[in-house]
């Protein structure tokens, strides 16, 4: 994306919000419940409009509120200063960020300040630059911070998990393990999920990303060693991802639309055939059914 014409900065900044909030609510992150801005709300520009304008411009009440939440509901903008006063910063140091300006001129001082901080920047992907799970200010590659800009969650989960092995960790890392989907999972497949070693979760994080970064998701498409169809259920949108050979492990998942994937049940490929796999299937396939009721119970 180079730059993005303005009246789709909306839906460029909703879209980036509803990432926001998904990984907002993974307790485990522990996420501040604000974010740290710069300037006052109608004094922020992003691609021709005002903060406060695209917050006000979202239809959608609960995004909406969760918005005004983040950026409204303190004083963001001192908090930026409190802390840019509060660490001692050498005067060469000083020099050097205060000198620092984006590839558009403007000064790039409150991004050096996230970098002393180490801090995660928070950007809206309307330029190419800003579509960068890094951003670098300087050309000696001195001062740069992590960016979370919506379709990259997984990069700031494993920025804040960092080496936390725990089970629940990879829960984490494998909800958000992919950019352009959100996961959700019954009951049934968290219980076993959090019952596997940790050497098999991190194995089937990387094997749901080999099956993403295949397209095997997007496009329906089998492989018969990682990604196939369950025909047995009876329905053309329920998949099963496999582990290595030797591991023998199977997650079941429904593909409910192009953006959110379902996952029901775990299955173990041991000595048994026939029959015994279809029965994990349709078992993991009768909990989605209950998960998705449960969901619309809710609303």
């Amino acid at each position: 994306m180079s730059e993005t014409n303005i009246d789709d900065i909306q839906k460029v900044f909703e879209h980036t919000m509803i990432h926001y909030v998904q990984i907002r609510k993974e307790k485990l992150l522990d996420i501040e419940k604000y974010i740290i801005i710069g300037d006052e709300i109608d004094k922020i520009i992003i691609g021709g409009k005002t903060l406060i304008d695209l917050i006000k411009g979202i239809e959608d009440n609960d995004l909406k509120k969760a918005c005004f939440s983040y950026f409204c509901q303190r004083d963001n903008v001192n908090l930026m200063d409190y802390n840019y006063k509060d660490k001692s910063i050498e005067d060469s140091i000083l020099g050097e960020i205060l000198d620092m300006n984006y590839h558009n001129g403007k000064p790039a001082l409150y991004s050096a300040i996230a970098c002393l901080n180490s801090w995660i920047l928070f950007s809206f992907p309307i330029e190419k630059e800003w579509r960068n799970a890094t951003i670098v200010l300087d050309s000696d590659n001195k001062y740069k911070t992590h960016n979370f800009y919506g379709e990259n969650r997984y990069d700031v989960v494993g920025r804040i998990l960092q080496d936390k092995e725990t089970n629940e960790a990879y829960l984490v890392r494998f909800t958000h393990r992919l950019d352009n989907y959100f996961i959700e999972y019954s009951q049934a497949f968290k219980d076993d999920f959090l019952n596997l070693q940790t050497t098999e979760l991190n194995h089937m994080v990387k094997r749901l990303n080999v099956a993403y970064s295949k397209n095997l998701i997007s496009l329906n498409k089998e492989e018969e060693k990682i990604y196939r169809h369950c025909t047995c259920t009876g329905g053309n949108n329920m998949f099963e991802l496999k582990s290595a050979h030797n591991l023998g492990i199977r997650f079941y998942l429904k593909k409910k639309d192009e953006h959110h994937l379902i996952f029901g049940g775990i299955g173990r490929k041991s000595k048994y055939k026939g029959s015994k796999q279809n029965n994990d299937m349709n078992r993991a396939y009768q909990e989605i059914l209950k998960y998705e009721n449960s969901k619309v119970a809710k609303r």
